[in-house]
């Protein structure tokens, strides 16, 4: 079956159209959430998911024999994804079970990028990913406490070998009749990478497509939702510290010359207190 028949097949509409529509609520509530109370959260809550899920039904409804490892890959991988969104949720903190979950989604992708294509046979391309995946890392370490460090750089590292395989395995499938697929995969890949850094809900919308022989299935990163929680952390931390910097001048001021507890600071007398000692 070729790449385009897959993709205009009438009973893969309905799931597309619908995945699209999910993605696109996603990120709108995401957006539109000004906190955990709001009503636009769940909207988020509802539709990730659920886009996570029609994923998997995709991804099963083409499974073809040229393409089955792969295509089992893929779809353990977003079995993991969908339990790590289930974490995320939870109320609680889940957050390690999570990054287990979505770490384990990787592993799965990076599984699935080596049915067709040797593992690390670009070296080059692996050292440059892992040097921005430590660099992630470091503009995040002072919002990482001690037991979570040695976990989120190992997330890290497990990204930046997905997406190095990836464009690994575009080079090695050069001149081959899946180029196109796997040219896809490798830029969806390093969308998802960049959208970190401008955008944590756009990571959740970088969707490539890459099948062997022809096949195509769809996979979604999952590296927004943790990533985008350490940010959002690191950047309370840094308002934490802002705030106490300009209130420490105001607190050695007032250290410095202690308000004088007097008539002045008691303020005006009550009204029967002042008639009773003019008329006493």
């Amino acid at each position: 079956m070729s790449y385009g028949g897959t993709l205009d097949a009438e009973r893969n509409r309905p799931i597309q159209l619908f995945f699209l529509v999910c993605g696109a609520l996603a990120i709108l509530g995401s957006l539109l959430a000004a906190g955990d109370d709001s009503p636009w959260r769940w909207l988020h809550y509802m539709t990730k998911p659920t886009a996570t899920l029609l994923l998997l039904a995709f991804v099963l409804r083409n499974l073809t024999p040229p393409s089955r490892a792969y295509g089992t890959a893929v779809a353990v991988g977003l079995v993991f994804a969908a339990a790590g969104d289930l974490f995320l949720m939870l109320p609680g903190d889940y957050f390690l079970a999570g990054l287990v979950c979505f770490l384990l989604t990787h592993c799965a992708y990076i599984f699935a990028l080596t049915r067709d294509a040797r593992l690390a046979a670009h070296p080059g391309v692996f050292a440059i990913f892992a040097l921005i995946a430590l660099s992630v890392v470091g503009g995040l370490w002072t919002s990482l406490s001690s037991e979570m460090r040695i976990p989120v750089i190992i997330y890290a590292l497990a990204l930046g070998a997905m997406a190095a395989q990836a464009i690994s395995r575009a080079r090695q499938l050069s001149g081959t009749p899946w180029e196109l697929t796997a040219r896809y995969a490798a830029i969806g890949v390093c969308c998802s990478w960049s959208a970190i850094r401008c955008s944590p809900t756009a990571a959740s919308a970088g969707i490539f497509h890459s099948m062997r022989s022809g096949c195509s299935v769809p996979i979604m990163p999952r590296n927004g939702s943790l990533l985008a929680r350490l940010k959002a952390d690191d950047n309370h931390n840094r308002y934490l510290a802002g705030s106490q910097r300009q209130l420490r001048p105001v607190a050695e001021r007032l250290a410095r010359n202690p308000p004088v507890r007097g008539a002045a600071s008691r303020g005006p007398e009550p009204a029967q207190r002042a008639f009773a000692r003019a008329h006493g």
